[in-house]
């Protein structure tokens, strides 16, 4: 919950370790609340599945087995 609040203030922190090419853009999770993220041309984003879901995206390496 506080972490949430303090990217709401402050912006998401994006953890550039694990991020991960969906065939369209790159995406990751903030690292303090998790929420998942895309880079846009306008920067680090969240990921909204109602705007930014298409059928040619990748799923995440993980979930591709």
């Amino acid at each position: 919950m506080l972490s949430k609040m303090v990217c709401a203030a402050a912006g998401h922190s994006v953890d550039r370790h694990r991020v991960w090419f969906d065939s369209m853009e790159y995406r990751t999770a903030c690292t303090r609340c998790g929420e998942e993220l895309i880079r846009l041309p306008a920067g680090w984003k969240p990921y909204n599945p109602a705007l930014h879901d298409h059928q040619s995206r990748l799923r995440h390496p993980r979930e591709r087995c």
